[in-house]
């Protein structure tokens, strides 16, 4: 069976590098630009793992996050930020909610393919 993502980030760039980088490792990767398309995404593919962008159009990301928990609580997700102000927040946010981690932006690709070791 072939591993699959699901990369939600309103960012054009971010989606289509991490999607490049992530396909090149034999990786399939389902992309959304926003929460509501996401947590449809993941609904109809299960996928092994979620990158997800905190600052989201529509939902944020938590709210994904949780939707997509409810669906599936043994959802790997991993929070995507470019907020350098506030982690510990961000670490409530992702204790509470079940996030795996996070990954801030710039994000480093040998992050993400750590990661995807592990799936």
């Amino acid at each position: 069976m072939q591993k699959t993502v699901l990369l939600v980030d309103d960012e054009d760039e971010v989606r289509n590098i991490l999607q490049r980088a992530i396909e090149r490792r034999g990786v399939k990767v389902f992309s959304a630009a926003n929460g509501e398309d996401g947590v449809k995404l993941y609904k109809e593919h299960n996928p092994l793992c979620v990158f997800l962008d905190v600052k989201l159009p529509g939902i944020q990301g938590p709210e994904v996050l949780r939707q997509i928990k409810e669906f599936d609580s043994q959802a790997k997700v991993y929070f995507i930020t470019g907020m350098s102000g506030n982690l510990s927040e961000l670490k409530e946010q992702e204790e509470k909610l079940g996030a795996c981690g996070h990954l801030s932006k710039p994000i480093l690709i040998e992050d993400v393919l750590k990661i995807l070791e592990t799936i």
